[in-house]
């Protein structure tokens, strides 16, 4: 459905391995390059690979996955489709239409040097966020790809968390903005009846922070764990009191289930809260007006 699904002989797959392990040079060079590296023959199978790949992937040799394509030897979700569950199909299903290491190794048999970022999803259920680069490698008349990967899934996470940084601190600045107007140009009654919507933001503009700090320590490797003891229908409570007159529950409500078991476990408070309070914003923000969140635990 997209790329060819035709693989060469197992003597010409052979005989590449052989070719580029006499490559003493090539061996030597791409053992000292952290990303991942292989060497695929016109039908996109391995036909050499450097001692990062094989480490990642508990092999011993390149006899391990010679003939393989990327994409199963990586344990793409995609790469053993088809009622047989065979190899084969690594780049020639319709969900390979859209994966940049594919279309990157397309690029380089046409004679282009091609980067691209990729996600692969493993058969585990997880998934790679991977930027590739493939260049065309003539030997003779034969057309090789070099093909390296990065794993880029640290760069993704923090771009993730620095856009939902800076979207939930600008809401909340935006709030008090919005507030400070009011106290400027409201009477003074109507300036009493926003004293504790000011003091409310201001809390939530200082959350944000201190969760953005946490995150840049957890990153780091820096984070400070603190366990306890926790009760769970304690902690509800007091997730739910604290949630109850965020902005971005207004007219929304939220209520803990009657039915929530008290379970004592060992965590960090904290952490718990803040995971907990992240959940509850998501579920109030995916409400309607009158709607109702509802914590529980077991």
């Amino acid at each position: 459905q997209f790329a060819p699904a035709e693989r060469a002989e197992d003597s010409a797959i052979a005989a590449d391995v052989a070719y580029f392990q006499q490559q003493q040079l090539l061996q030597e060079f791409f053992a000292a390059v952290p990303d991942l590296f292989v060497v695929l023959n016109e039908q996109r199978q391995i036909v050499f690979a450097n001692q990062t790949l094989l480490a990642a992937l508990g092999r011993a040799t390149v006899a391990d996955v010679a003939g393989q394509r990327v994409g199963e030897a990586l344990n793409c979700a995609h790469a053993f489709a088809g009622d047989s569950g065979l190899p084969g199909y690594c780049g020639a299903t319709e969900f390979c239409r859209t994966c940049g290491a594919v279309n990157a190794m397309l690029s380089a048999l046409r004679g282009q040097e091609d980067t691209q970022e990729c996600r692969i999803a493993l058969a585990d259920g997880s998934a790679l966020d991977l930027r590739v680069r493939a260049r065309p490698l003539h030997e003779g008349e034969r057309r090789y790809v070099l093909f390296a990967a990065a794993d880029i899934s640290h760069e993704k996470r923090r771009s993730v968390l620095e856009r939902i940084f800076f979207h939930d601190i600008l809401n909340t600045a935006g709030g008090m903005m919005g507030v400070a107007e009011l106290l400027r140009t409201g009477s003074p009654e109507e300036v009493a009846d926003f004293k504790d919507t000011v003091a409310l933001l201001a809390n939530s503009l200082v959350d944000e922070i201190r969760a953005q700090q946490t995150l840049l320590a957890a990153e780091r490797g820096e984070l400070k764990l603190e366990p306890a003891r926790i009760n769970s229908l304690t902690l509800l409570c007091e997730v739910r009191n604290t949630y109850l007159n965020h902005n971005v529950g207004m007219g929304r409500y939220i209520e803990v289930d009657a039915h929530a078991q008290v379970v004592w476990f060992v965590s960090d408070p904290a952490l718990v809260r803040r995971v907990l309070g992240n959940m509850v914003k998501n579920a109030l923000e995916a409400c309607q007006p009158g709607q109702t969140v509802t914590l529980s635990a077991h």
